[in-house]
């Protein structure tokens, strides 16, 4: 369908035992989106001289969340994996909008608007209007950008996976879902 998985370099260090590919996902163009949609993909080979047949595909929560591709993010999963004793391959991703992904869903000044609405005595009716007219900026911002909000959706996260698991060759796949994640999984089986 014209979906594209391409690897190369990891854009982070590793100390790991592991064999860690990385790449980026590009779903099928359409006639309408002026944009390129990528996400990065890291494949977590716990045995390197061994494809497991049926890997894991974790789907991140959020919705919103990165999927922690980061130096200190993708030591925290081979952590994790050494804690678990995981057995089978893991396959993350950034979905659409958030973390490393392009185009990135982000509000500017989040973090200091947060900062600054701690700082101050308010009360419920002022937060609301505070935050109220902060998204409104902020979609109106994005807005701008003449993206396509129906590419950020849970029917289009769901056919990022269903790509990723096509490209990917395995004989099955185990998914582990968090939060929204699981939203997006539960749409995988309709």
């Amino acid at each position: 369908d014209g979906a594209r998985l391409k690897w190369g370099e990891c854009w982070f260090k590793y100390d790991s035992d592991y064999s860690i590919r990385c790449g980026y996902y590009s779903p099928a163009p359409t006639k309408t989106r002026a944009y390129e949609i990528r996400l990065p993909v890291v494949y977590v080979q716990i045995n390197p001289r061994k494809r497991n047949p049926e890997p894991i595909l974790y789907i991140v929560g959020g919705p919103g969340h990165s999927s922690g591709f980061d130096r200190l993010g993708v030591a925290g999963w081979l952590t994790r994996i050494n804690q678990l004793h995981w057995e089978r391959d893991l396959v993350i991703f950034d979905q659409r909008g958030t973390g490393m992904s392009t185009p990135a869903l982000g509000c500017n000044g989040l973090a200091q608007s947060t900062l600054q609405m701690l700082s101050k005595p308010h009360n419920e009716e002022q937060d609301a209007q505070y935050w109220q007219q902060f998204m409104q900026n902020c979609y109106h911002a994005l807005k701008s950008q003449n993206l396509d909000f129906s590419d950020f959706t849970t029917p289009a996260h769901s056919q990022d996976v269903l790509a990723l698991m096509q490209l990917i060759p395995a004989d099955a796949w185990h998914i582990y879902a968090v939060s929204y994640g699981t939203r997006v999984a539960l749409h995988l089986l309709k």
